[in-house]
């Protein structure tokens, strides 16, 4: 038997789709809220043709004994220190997306390997010392394979059915009503609190506030618009807490559930924690996107966001795609011997 990895061309497009709707056809079976859709090759087509037909998108394929046996395909970005994606993605980063991946052999974790081997080479010599993959948690051959490389897990997309019930009453004095445009203040305030505990220990995110005006920008245009809702939690008057939805956005649509709606941001004040303030905003939440005819809710958390992962994992969010992050020892672009 030969192997040759080689670079994926537009010959191979149809080989990748068909091996990438071999792996959801699989996931499908373990993890109903994914789309069917994508099972069939000629809809995992339109996904790969998306990817590869950027000019920034590289990707490599295994050829053994004349058939696909596994592809690997991701995007060189330079995301700006403006743009809000700049808080979660390195500039000069590499990104292998959810539908950027397959092997034929689910089991072979040691061709994802060769793969990244080649596809990487040109990445670092180019500069692009970040690199992300995003893998299924049903996919330990994938995880094991990245991490053996030095890949760790750095964002779980996670969903929970809206209509689970969240346990537990509210606080009797507790309220909680939807902010409108003129409270965009009080919004942002609860926006910038977010960011603060993303920057604590153990996280260590960067509070980037570059980004600051297209954020604003953004929550405005959220708080004018219908099919979002920012729920501000009150006591006597004070907003001790905030739940944000809004359509789903950085979420691939290889794992989007149909009629699902994204939970942006969830955040209570220090002092009104551990009072069943959290779980109230998530039961008004869910009540909220029911009624708006949701069936799903999609949220990002991030691994060492200990407080946040408990509380999500706790309250009937499971994870459905972890995004590995890998960086790059610069000094590699001198120190090669």
């Amino acid at each position: 038997m030969t192997l040759e990895i080689r670079p994926l061309e537009r010959g191979d497009w149809e080989a990748a789709a068909e091996l990438l709707a071999r792996r959801h056809a699989a996931e499908l079976r373990s993890e109903p809220l994914l789309p069917e859709r994508y099972a069939a090759p000629d809809e995992a087509l339109s996904l790969i043709a998306a990817l590869l037909e950027s000019p920034a998108t590289t990707g490599v394929v295994a050829i053994r004994d004349g058939e696909a046996a596994g592809f690997l395909a991701g995007s060189m970005r330079t995301p700006s220190p403006l743009s809000m994606g700049a808080k979660f993605v390195r500039s000069r980063a590499a990104i292998v997306p959810y539908d950027g991946h397959a092997l034929g052999d689910r089991d072979n974790g040691e061709l994802y390997r060769e793969l990244y081997a080649a596809l990487s080479e040109p990445w670092v010599a180019n500069g692009y010392f970040s690199h992300y993959i995003e893998v299924s948690p049903l996919d330990v051959t994938a995880a094991e394979a990245f991490m053996s490389l030095g890949f760790g897990r750095q964002t779980t997309l996670a969903a929970r059915r809206v209509a689970e019930p969240v346990p537990g009453e509210s606080p009797a004095d507790l309220d909680i009503l939807r902010a409108g445009p003129s409270e965009l203040e009080t919004v942002m305030r609860f926006v910038g609190l977010v960011a603060a505990h993303h920057a604590a220990s153990p996280s260590f995110l960067p509070y980037l506030r570059e980004p600051d005006r297209q954020i604003e920008s953004a929550t405005e245009e959220w708080l004018n618009d219908w099919a979002s809702a920012h729920l501000i939690a009150r006591r006597g008057g004070e907003p001790i807490g905030m739940f944000s939805l809004r359509p789903p956005g950085f979420v691939p649509l290889l794992a989007k559930p149909e009629g699902a709606i994204y939970l942006e941001d969830g955040a209570v004040a220090p002092g009104a924690r551990r009072g069943g303030v959290g779980l109230a905003l998530l039961r008004e939440a869910m009540q909220w996107a029911e009624d708006a005819g949701f069936s799903t809710c999609l949220l990002h958390f991030l691994s060492g966001n200990l407080a946040g992962a408990r509380f999500w994992q706790a309250n009937g969010f499971w994870p459905l795609v972890h995004t590995l992050a890998r960086h790059v020892d610069e000094r590699i672009a001198w120190a090669h011997g």
